[in-house]
């Protein structure tokens, strides 16, 4: 048996992993005639979004629509790499 103090320790550990942020590769299809997300070749996400690229819009609605599909809040999805590319890499914290 296990000592309290062990036992939540465990827990915060836990608690860690589930929160600790992971970075996804996605490829962004813009002006696209429906928008949805699916798992690639290698892993990666595929995104397609009717927004054009101009002005950052594609790249906003990519945060938005990657957000809904993990249940995360959109603050908490950030492209880190590629915005300005259709590949891009994107950190997701899930609190």
């Amino acid at each position: 048996m296990i000592g309290r103090s062990k036992q939540k320790a465990v827990r915060s550990l836990k608690k860690e992993a589930v929160d600790a942020p992971f970075s996804i590769r996605v490829r962004v299809t813009p002006k696209s005639k429906r928008e949805f997300v699916t798992t690639g070749k290698g892993g990666a996400f595929e995104v397609s979004v009717k927004e054009p690229a101009k002005d950052n819009r594609a790249n906003v609605r990519v945060c938005q629509l990657i957000a809904e599909h993990l249940g995360v809040p959109r603050k908490n999805v950030i492209i880190t790499k590629g915005s300005e590319s259709r590949s891009k890499m994107i950190l997701v914290y899930k609190r």
